[in-house]
């Protein structure tokens, strides 16, 4: 589909991929209801946590703990564990703020790293010290379940 408005095409010249949402599609912060309700919204990353690591099973995917001997409940057997990661963030729509979870994927993309390299920095105790500050300001569609409106 070719670019059709000036915004869509500056941001294809520059290789930046830009996702439109009719404004029916989208709903405002203030409007969230919970319950695992799934929506879309569009905001700006106004804070950032630290990437969380936490250990995995290499074959399924799930959670396991310990710190020397680690058992995976789902596949009922040892393994050696791999890293996974996650990010929180607070989004701001104008409208209020949401805290927003980036599982491994999501992580990946929005910092624009690999696997490796984000298993690098975790390596290289560069988590701490405002890691993704670089995030901050940057404007994020987002779309996921929304589980909880606790509001303060």
């Amino acid at each position: 589909m070719a670019p059709n408005t000036p915004a869509m095409i500056v941001s294809h010249e520059l290789g930046i991929n830009v996702k439109m949402y009719k404004p029916s599609q989208l709903k405002r912060v203030v409007d969230l209801e919970g319950g695992a309700e799934f929506v879309k919204i569009v905001g700006t990353i106004v804070d950032s946590g630290e990437i969380k690591y936490f250990t995995v099973c290499p074959e399924c995917g799930m959670s396991v703990g310990g710190t020397e001997h680690f058992t995976c409940k789902k596949c009922d057997k040892d393994v050696e564990p791999k890293y996974s990661y996650l990010t929180d963030l607070i989004v701001d729509d104008g409208s209020g703020q949401v805290r927003v979870t980036c599982f491994r994927k999501q992580t990946e993309v929005l910092l624009n790293k690999s696997y490796d390299e984000l298993i690098a920095i975790r390596e290289d105790n560069l988590v701490k010290g405002g890691f993704l500050s670089g995030v901050l300001g940057k404007i994020v569609g987002v779309k996921g379940n929304c589980k909880n409106t606790d509001r303060k």
